[in-house]
């Protein structure tokens, strides 16, 4: 959100557009704020001396409800557009499976990408595929219910639950893949903490989870089935990738 609407939400509500720390103003209001807050509206009699302020004081409570719900809306539109992305991904995948061969074969969603690694046994020099060995442990079922919750957009869906564990992350592209996370393992613990240590040995990455951080390792592994794509694989399992590809995405619109 641009400093100008912040400007203009701060003003509304009575926070000095002066003060350094508008946002953190904003949302220190937003975090005390009630149902209470907008069921004691009182009628202005239009002869009062001081209708003007007591106005401007009614109008406060509208102006942080409608600060919330833009927040909400650019939140929600943002996990919206990250989760498409890796429709579009899973999409390429069941095709590309199809018209390969494999769609049927048991180790599905995973074979493409073994299919590719050991087609490429020659050339396992090329860091890629030599990342890509690392999670070759991942299940079949962790895939199944990642596939499945990205086609029924349950990190933004059921995100609420999880959000507010968020200890630290600075994009949506960590908001998105905590929750993402966080709900695959709440569905069945004991599975995804025996996923984590098939594929990475121990549970650190799990631990991370945890304490309100994704992983960008589990993040790596649970995208092994699109591994098959380098470019694609990299611009959905690295948050730095990702992003400025959604820049570049928004610059090309504007122009």
């Amino acid at each position: 959100m641009n400093d100008a609407i912040i400007d203009r939400y701060a003003c509304s509500v009575g926070v000095s557009t002066t003060t350094q720390d508008k946002r953190k103003e904003l949302s220190d209001i937003l975090s005390k704020v009630k149902f209470d807050n907008f069921t004691k509206l009182t009628y202005i009699n239009p002869k009062d001396k001081n209708k003007g302020e007591k106005a401007k004081e009614r109008e406060k409570p509208k102006a942080i409800l409608g600060l919330y719900l833009t927040i909400v809306y650019i939140v929600v539109k943002s996990l919206v557009r990250i989760n498409s992305q890796y429709v579009m991904a899973v999409y390429h995948l069941e095709r590309d499976s199809r018209l390969c061969g494999v769609s049927s074969n048991k180790n599905y969603p995973l074979s493409m990408t073994k299919r590719y690694c050991d087609r490429n046994n020659p050339l396992l020099k090329e860091k890629h595929i030599v990342k890509l060995e690392r999670y070759k442990n991942t299940p079949k079922t962790i895939c199944t219910a990642y596939r499945n919750a990205i086609a029924h957009l349950s990190a933004v869906r059921k995100g609420v639950k999880y959000i507010g564990d968020i200890q630290k992350t600075d994009s949506y592209f960590g908001i998105y893949h905590y929750c993402m996370q966080k709900l695959l393992y709440s569905a069945d613990e004991q599975t995804f903490a025996d996923f984590v240590r098939s594929v990475f040995g121990d549970e650190k990455e799990l631990d991370k989870l945890r304490s309100g951080i994704y992983s960008q390792a589990i993040l790596r592994a649970l995208n092994y089935p699109f591994g098959y794509n380098p470019a694609r694989y990299k611009n959905l399992s690295y948050e730095k990738i990702f992003i400025r590809a959604w820049q570049d995405e928004d610059t090309n619109k504007k122009t």
